[in-house]
Protein backbone atom coordinates (compact mmCIF):
# COMPACT_ATOMS: atom_id res chain seq x y z
CA UNK A 1 0.00 0.00 0.00
CA UNK A 2 1.37 3.40 -1.01
CA UNK A 3 0.26 5.16 2.21
CA UNK A 4 -0.07 2.70 5.09
CA UNK A 5 -1.13 5.47 7.49
CA UNK A 6 -4.49 5.72 5.71
CA UNK A 7 -5.30 2.21 6.92
CA UNK A 8 -5.03 3.52 10.50
CA UNK A 9 -7.62 6.30 10.28
CA UNK A 10 -10.61 4.49 11.84
CA UNK A 11 -11.83 4.86 15.43
CA UNK A 12 -10.42 2.16 17.73
CA UNK A 13 -13.62 0.12 17.94
CA UNK A 14 -14.23 0.18 14.17
CA UNK A 15 -12.47 -2.26 11.87
CA UNK A 16 -12.03 -2.72 8.18
CA UNK A 17 -14.20 -5.52 6.79
CA UNK A 18 -12.84 -7.23 3.70
CA UNK A 19 -14.79 -9.24 1.16
CA UNK A 20 -17.07 -6.46 -0.06
CA UNK A 21 -18.17 -5.24 -3.46
CA UNK A 22 -18.65 -1.49 -3.99
CA UNK A 23 -20.29 0.37 -6.87
CA UNK A 24 -20.55 4.16 -7.07
CA UNK A 25 -23.80 5.71 -8.29
CA UNK A 26 -24.41 9.36 -9.08
CA UNK A 27 -27.56 11.47 -9.27
CA UNK A 28 -30.69 9.81 -10.75
CA UNK A 29 -28.85 6.50 -11.27
CA UNK A 30 -29.09 5.80 -7.54
CA UNK A 31 -32.87 6.12 -7.38
CA UNK A 32 -33.42 3.92 -10.43
CA UNK A 33 -31.10 1.27 -8.98
CA UNK A 34 -32.88 1.47 -5.61
CA UNK A 35 -36.28 0.86 -7.24
CA UNK A 36 -34.83 -2.06 -9.20
CA UNK A 37 -33.42 -3.62 -6.03
CA UNK A 38 -36.70 -3.21 -4.12
CA UNK A 39 -38.57 -4.85 -6.98
CA UNK A 40 -36.33 -7.90 -6.53
CA UNK A 41 -36.66 -8.04 -2.71
CA UNK A 42 -38.01 -11.24 -1.16
CA UNK A 43 -37.61 -10.78 2.63
CA UNK A 44 -37.46 -7.20 3.88
CA UNK A 45 -36.68 -3.63 2.85
CA UNK A 46 -35.31 -1.18 5.41
CA UNK A 47 -35.11 2.51 4.48
CA UNK A 48 -33.81 5.48 6.48
CA UNK A 49 -33.94 8.94 4.87
CA UNK A 50 -33.94 12.51 6.09
CA UNK A 51 -36.43 13.63 3.43
CA UNK A 52 -39.20 11.63 1.75
CA UNK A 53 -41.29 13.97 -0.38
CA UNK A 54 -44.92 13.68 -1.42
CA UNK A 55 -44.09 14.17 -5.09
CA UNK A 56 -43.66 12.05 -8.20
CA UNK A 57 -40.47 10.48 -6.83
CA UNK A 58 -42.02 9.68 -3.45
CA UNK A 59 -45.05 8.15 -5.14
CA UNK A 60 -42.88 6.01 -7.42
CA UNK A 61 -41.10 4.68 -4.35
CA UNK A 62 -44.43 4.03 -2.62
CA UNK A 63 -45.72 2.07 -5.62
CA UNK A 64 -42.68 -0.22 -5.68
CA UNK A 65 -42.85 -0.70 -1.91
CA UNK A 66 -46.55 -1.57 -2.03
CA UNK A 67 -45.82 -4.15 -4.72
CA UNK A 68 -43.13 -5.61 -2.47
CA UNK A 69 -45.55 -5.78 0.48
CA UNK A 70 -48.04 -7.62 -1.72
CA UNK A 71 -45.32 -10.24 -2.35
CA UNK A 72 -44.91 -10.70 1.42
CA UNK A 73 -41.87 -8.43 1.89
CA UNK A 74 -41.61 -6.61 5.23
CA UNK A 75 -41.07 -2.87 4.76
CA UNK A 76 -39.74 -0.55 7.46
CA UNK A 77 -39.18 3.15 6.79
CA UNK A 78 -37.61 5.72 9.11
CA UNK A 79 -38.00 9.34 8.04
CA UNK A 80 -37.03 12.52 9.82
CA UNK A 81 -40.09 14.41 11.06
CA UNK A 82 -38.60 17.85 10.39
CA UNK A 83 -36.88 16.98 7.11
CA UNK A 84 -40.04 15.33 5.73
CA UNK A 85 -42.57 17.59 7.46
CA UNK A 86 -45.75 18.04 5.43
CA UNK A 87 -49.39 18.37 6.32
CA UNK A 88 -50.44 16.33 3.30
CA UNK A 89 -47.79 13.63 2.87
CA UNK A 90 -49.99 10.88 1.45
CA UNK A 91 -46.95 8.69 0.73
CA UNK A 92 -46.73 7.63 4.38
CA UNK A 93 -50.50 7.10 4.67
CA UNK A 94 -50.60 4.92 1.56
CA UNK A 95 -47.69 2.82 2.75
CA UNK A 96 -49.15 2.32 6.23
CA UNK A 97 -52.47 1.23 4.75
CA UNK A 98 -50.59 -1.28 2.59
CA UNK A 99 -48.87 -2.73 5.65
CA UNK A 100 -45.56 -0.87 5.83
CA UNK A 101 -44.10 -0.03 9.24
CA UNK A 102 -43.34 3.71 9.37
CA UNK A 103 -41.43 5.63 12.05
CA UNK A 104 -40.86 9.38 12.34
CA UNK A 105 -37.56 10.23 14.02
CA UNK A 106 -37.70 12.77 16.89
CA UNK A 107 -41.29 13.67 16.10
CA UNK A 108 -42.48 17.16 16.95
CA UNK A 109 -45.42 17.25 19.33
CA UNK A 110 -48.60 19.02 18.15
CA UNK A 111 -48.28 21.36 21.15
CA UNK A 112 -45.92 24.21 20.15
CA UNK A 113 -45.18 25.35 23.71
CA UNK A 114 -43.66 21.95 24.44
CA UNK A 115 -41.13 22.28 21.61
CA UNK A 116 -37.49 22.76 22.60
CA UNK A 117 -34.14 23.30 20.94
CA UNK A 118 -33.27 19.60 20.70
CA UNK A 119 -36.57 18.80 19.00
CA UNK A 120 -35.47 20.90 16.04
CA UNK A 121 -31.71 20.28 16.00
CA UNK A 122 -31.42 16.55 16.71
CA UNK A 123 -32.34 15.12 13.32
CA UNK A 124 -31.83 11.83 11.47
CA UNK A 125 -29.85 13.02 8.45
CA UNK A 126 -28.74 9.58 7.26
CA UNK A 127 -29.48 8.10 3.83
CA UNK A 128 -29.53 4.32 4.05
CA UNK A 129 -31.34 1.47 2.29
CA UNK A 130 -30.92 -2.24 3.03
CA UNK A 131 -32.48 -4.89 0.81
CA UNK A 132 -32.92 -8.48 2.08
CA UNK A 133 -29.94 -8.06 4.41
CA UNK A 134 -27.47 -8.60 1.57
CA UNK A 135 -27.41 -5.30 -0.31
CA UNK A 136 -27.15 -1.73 0.96
CA UNK A 137 -27.03 1.82 -0.34
CA UNK A 138 -25.37 4.70 1.52
CA UNK A 139 -24.96 8.23 0.23
CA UNK A 140 -25.99 11.88 0.19
CA UNK A 141 -29.37 12.09 -1.58
CA UNK A 142 -32.94 11.97 -0.31
CA UNK A 143 -36.24 10.81 -1.80
CA UNK A 144 -37.63 13.67 -3.84
CA UNK A 145 -37.81 15.07 -7.35
CA UNK A 146 -34.76 17.31 -6.95
CA UNK A 147 -32.64 14.26 -6.06
CA UNK A 148 -33.81 11.88 -8.78
CA UNK A 149 -34.66 13.90 -11.89
CA UNK A 150 -32.50 14.65 -14.89
CA UNK A 151 -33.54 18.27 -15.38
CA UNK A 152 -31.56 21.48 -14.94
CA UNK A 153 -32.74 21.97 -11.35
CA UNK A 154 -31.75 18.56 -10.00
CA UNK A 155 -29.22 18.14 -7.20
CA UNK A 156 -25.87 16.42 -7.63
CA UNK A 157 -25.47 13.42 -5.31
CA UNK A 158 -23.33 10.31 -4.85
CA UNK A 159 -24.12 6.89 -3.38
CA UNK A 160 -22.39 3.58 -2.85
CA UNK A 161 -24.07 0.25 -3.51
CA UNK A 162 -22.56 -2.38 -1.23
CA UNK A 163 -22.66 -6.14 -0.86
CA UNK A 164 -20.68 -8.33 1.53
CA UNK A 165 -20.03 -8.31 5.31
CA UNK A 166 -20.36 -4.52 5.64
CA UNK A 167 -24.14 -4.91 5.14
CA UNK A 168 -24.36 -6.60 8.55
CA UNK A 169 -22.88 -3.50 10.22
CA UNK A 170 -25.32 -1.25 8.36
CA UNK A 171 -28.25 -3.48 9.36
CA UNK A 172 -27.24 -3.14 13.02
CA UNK A 173 -27.15 0.64 12.59
CA UNK A 174 -30.66 0.69 11.12
CA UNK A 175 -32.02 -1.60 13.85
CA UNK A 176 -30.51 0.62 16.52
CA UNK A 177 -32.31 3.71 15.23
CA UNK A 178 -35.54 1.76 14.66
CA UNK A 179 -35.59 0.48 18.24
CA UNK A 180 -34.73 3.91 19.62
CA UNK A 181 -37.48 5.57 17.57
CA UNK A 182 -40.28 3.01 17.98
CA UNK A 183 -39.40 1.16 21.17
CA UNK A 184 -39.85 -2.08 19.23
CA UNK A 185 -37.09 -4.66 19.55
CA UNK A 186 -36.33 -6.62 16.41
CA UNK A 187 -35.26 -10.24 16.69
CA UNK A 188 -31.72 -11.39 16.02
CA UNK A 189 -33.02 -12.90 12.80
CA UNK A 190 -33.08 -9.37 11.42
CA UNK A 191 -29.28 -9.16 11.71
CA UNK A 192 -27.95 -10.72 8.49
CA UNK A 193 -24.71 -12.56 7.96
CA UNK A 194 -23.96 -11.90 4.28
CA UNK A 195 -21.27 -13.87 2.51
CA UNK A 196 -18.15 -12.20 1.05
CA UNK A 197 -18.81 -10.79 -2.39
CA UNK A 198 -15.60 -9.07 -3.45
CA UNK A 199 -12.25 -7.97 -2.08
CA UNK A 200 -12.76 -4.31 -1.08
CA UNK A 201 -12.01 -3.26 2.54
CA UNK A 202 -14.88 -1.11 3.85
CA UNK A 203 -15.86 0.42 7.21
CA UNK A 204 -19.02 2.18 8.36
CA UNK A 205 -18.68 5.24 10.61
CA UNK A 206 -21.80 6.37 12.44
CA UNK A 207 -22.38 8.84 15.28
CA UNK A 208 -25.50 7.33 16.82
CA UNK A 209 -24.39 7.70 20.46
CA UNK A 210 -22.89 10.58 22.44
CA UNK A 211 -19.48 8.90 22.66
CA UNK A 212 -19.36 8.68 18.86
CA UNK A 213 -20.35 12.28 18.11
CA UNK A 214 -17.01 13.22 16.56
CA UNK A 215 -16.10 9.88 14.99
CA UNK A 216 -16.76 10.92 11.38
CA UNK A 217 -14.96 14.24 11.74
CA UNK A 218 -11.99 12.61 13.50
CA UNK A 219 -11.73 9.94 10.80
CA UNK A 220 -11.54 12.64 8.14
CA UNK A 221 -8.95 14.57 10.13
CA UNK A 222 -6.70 11.53 10.53
CA UNK A 223 -6.95 10.84 6.80
CA UNK A 224 -6.13 14.46 5.88
CA UNK A 225 -3.14 14.43 8.24
CA UNK A 226 -1.96 11.17 6.64
CA UNK A 227 -2.18 12.53 3.08
CA UNK A 228 1.06 12.72 1.11
CA UNK A 229 -0.20 13.70 -2.35
CA UNK A 230 -3.82 14.82 -2.73
CA UNK A 231 -6.92 15.73 -0.73
CA UNK A 232 -10.15 16.28 -2.62
CA UNK A 233 -13.39 17.21 -0.85
CA UNK A 234 -16.87 17.76 -2.27
CA UNK A 235 -19.41 19.04 0.24
CA UNK A 236 -22.45 21.34 0.08
CA UNK A 237 -22.38 22.79 3.61
CA UNK A 238 -18.76 23.50 4.44
CA UNK A 239 -18.30 25.36 7.71
CA UNK A 240 -15.51 23.20 9.14
CA UNK A 241 -14.40 23.19 12.73
CA UNK A 242 -11.03 24.57 13.75
CA UNK A 243 -9.68 21.01 13.92
CA UNK A 244 -10.61 20.33 10.30
CA UNK A 245 -9.25 23.67 9.10
CA UNK A 246 -5.94 23.13 10.87
CA UNK A 247 -5.61 19.67 9.32
CA UNK A 248 -6.25 21.12 5.85
CA UNK A 249 -3.77 23.97 6.43
CA UNK A 250 -1.08 21.54 7.62
CA UNK A 251 -1.62 19.29 4.60
CA UNK A 252 -1.32 22.20 2.17
CA UNK A 253 1.77 23.57 3.92
CA UNK A 254 3.62 20.24 3.59
CA UNK A 255 2.97 20.19 -0.18
CA UNK A 256 -0.24 18.14 -0.45
CA UNK A 257 -2.54 19.34 -3.24
CA UNK A 258 -5.78 20.26 -1.48
CA UNK A 259 -8.92 20.95 -3.53
CA UNK A 260 -12.39 21.72 -2.19
CA UNK A 261 -15.54 21.75 -4.33
CA UNK A 262 -18.56 23.65 -3.01
CA UNK A 263 -21.85 24.84 -4.55
CA UNK A 264 -21.93 28.22 -6.31
CA UNK A 265 -25.73 28.38 -5.91
CA UNK A 266 -26.48 26.82 -2.51
CA UNK A 267 -29.97 26.27 -1.19
CA UNK A 268 -28.93 27.62 2.24
CA UNK A 269 -27.34 31.03 1.61
CA UNK A 270 -26.50 31.69 5.26
CA UNK A 271 -24.35 28.54 5.37
CA UNK A 272 -22.68 29.56 2.12
CA UNK A 273 -21.78 32.98 3.53
CA UNK A 274 -20.37 31.30 6.64
CA UNK A 275 -18.26 29.01 4.44
CA UNK A 276 -16.89 31.97 2.51
CA UNK A 277 -15.71 33.59 5.71
CA UNK A 278 -12.93 30.97 5.76
CA UNK A 279 -11.99 31.19 2.07
CA UNK A 280 -9.28 33.81 2.61
CA UNK A 281 -7.22 31.76 5.05
CA UNK A 282 -7.52 28.65 2.91
CA UNK A 283 -6.55 30.47 -0.28
CA UNK A 284 -3.56 32.08 1.46
CA UNK A 285 -2.26 28.60 2.28
CA UNK A 286 -2.53 27.40 -1.31
CA UNK A 287 -5.79 25.45 -1.00
CA UNK A 288 -7.73 25.49 -4.24
CA UNK A 289 -11.45 26.27 -3.91
CA UNK A 290 -13.91 25.79 -6.76
CA UNK A 291 -17.65 26.38 -6.86
CA UNK A 292 -19.95 24.17 -8.93
CA UNK A 293 -22.22 26.28 -11.16
CA UNK A 294 -25.70 25.65 -12.60
CA UNK A 295 -26.76 22.80 -10.29
CA UNK A 296 -26.83 22.34 -6.52
CA UNK A 297 -23.78 20.34 -5.50
CA UNK A 298 -25.07 18.01 -2.76
CA UNK A 299 -22.36 15.33 -2.98
CA UNK A 300 -20.53 14.55 0.25
CA UNK A 301 -17.30 12.69 -0.37
CA UNK A 302 -13.57 12.85 0.23
CA UNK A 303 -10.80 11.20 -1.78
CA UNK A 304 -7.25 11.11 -0.42
CA UNK A 305 -4.06 9.94 -2.14
CA UNK A 306 -6.05 8.06 -4.77
CA UNK A 307 -6.93 5.17 -2.43
CA UNK A 308 -8.92 6.38 0.64
CA UNK A 309 -12.55 7.41 0.13
CA UNK A 310 -15.34 8.52 2.44
CA UNK A 311 -18.87 8.97 1.14
CA UNK A 312 -22.18 9.44 2.91
CA UNK A 313 -24.41 12.00 4.61
CA UNK A 314 -21.87 13.98 6.65
CA UNK A 315 -21.57 17.75 6.17
CA UNK A 316 -18.69 19.75 7.55
CA UNK A 317 -20.91 21.89 9.77
CA UNK A 318 -22.09 22.10 13.36
CA UNK A 319 -25.33 20.19 12.79
CA UNK A 320 -23.52 17.12 11.45
CA UNK A 321 -20.80 17.34 14.07
CA UNK A 322 -22.91 17.82 17.18
CA UNK A 323 -26.60 17.12 16.52
CA UNK A 324 -27.58 15.01 13.51
CA UNK A 325 -27.42 11.26 13.09
CA UNK A 326 -24.98 10.73 10.21
CA UNK A 327 -23.50 7.77 8.37
CA UNK A 328 -20.41 7.56 6.16
CA UNK A 329 -18.81 4.64 4.37
CA UNK A 330 -15.00 4.59 4.28
CA UNK A 331 -13.37 2.60 1.48
CA UNK A 332 -9.74 1.62 1.00
CA UNK A 333 -9.55 0.83 -2.70
CA UNK A 334 -7.78 2.41 -5.66
CA UNK A 335 -10.52 1.53 -8.15
CA UNK A 336 -13.27 3.27 -6.15
CA UNK A 337 -11.02 6.24 -5.38
CA UNK A 338 -10.04 6.60 -9.03
CA UNK A 339 -13.69 6.55 -10.07
CA UNK A 340 -14.57 9.34 -7.64
CA UNK A 341 -11.48 11.33 -8.62
CA UNK A 342 -12.62 11.09 -12.22
CA UNK A 343 -16.06 12.31 -11.15
CA UNK A 344 -14.38 15.24 -9.39
CA UNK A 345 -12.34 16.01 -12.52
CA UNK A 346 -15.45 15.94 -14.71
CA UNK A 347 -17.30 18.31 -12.39
CA UNK A 348 -14.40 20.78 -12.53
CA UNK A 349 -15.50 21.59 -16.09
CA UNK A 350 -18.66 23.12 -14.60
CA UNK A 351 -16.90 25.02 -11.81
CA UNK A 352 -15.60 28.51 -11.28
CA UNK A 353 -12.23 28.80 -9.56
CA UNK A 354 -12.03 31.24 -6.65
CA UNK A 355 -9.19 33.61 -7.50
CA UNK A 356 -7.21 34.76 -4.42
CA UNK A 357 -6.57 38.26 -5.77
CA UNK A 358 -10.20 38.82 -6.70
CA UNK A 359 -11.32 37.42 -3.36
CA UNK A 360 -9.34 40.05 -1.47
CA UNK A 361 -11.27 42.81 -3.29
CA UNK A 362 -14.62 41.98 -1.69
CA UNK A 363 -16.59 44.89 -0.29
CA UNK A 364 -16.77 45.60 3.44
CA UNK A 365 -20.50 44.76 3.62
CA UNK A 366 -19.79 41.33 2.10
CA UNK A 367 -17.03 40.70 4.62
CA UNK A 368 -19.24 41.79 7.52
CA UNK A 369 -22.12 39.52 6.43
CA UNK A 370 -19.73 36.58 6.09
CA UNK A 371 -18.37 37.22 9.59
CA UNK A 372 -21.90 37.41 11.01
CA UNK A 373 -22.92 34.22 9.21
CA UNK A 374 -19.85 32.43 10.59
CA UNK A 375 -20.97 33.27 14.13
CA UNK A 376 -24.51 32.05 13.49
CA UNK A 377 -23.19 28.91 11.76
CA UNK A 378 -22.12 27.51 15.12
CA UNK A 379 -25.77 26.52 15.51
CA UNK A 380 -26.44 25.47 11.89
Amino acid sequence: MKNADLARTLPRSVEWLSGNSVSVLHNFAFFERLLESISEARLHVHLEFYIVRNDETGRRLATVLKDAIARGVEVRLIYDHVGSFSLDNHVFLELERAGAMIAAYNKLTPVPWRWNFSRFTRRDHRKLAIIDGNRAFVGSGNIGREYSSRDAHSFLDSFTELTGPIVRVLAVEFIGVWQRTTGQRLGRGMIPNPSPDGNVPVAAIANRTLTRRRWIESTHIRAIRSATRTVRLANPYFVPSGRVRRALYAAAEKGVKVEIMLPAAPNWHLVSMAARFHYGQMLDRGIRIVERKYKMLHNKYAVIDGIWTAIGSYNFDALSQWFNLELDIVILDEVVATELEQHFENELNQCQVIDPEHWRDRSLPERWLEWLASRLARWM
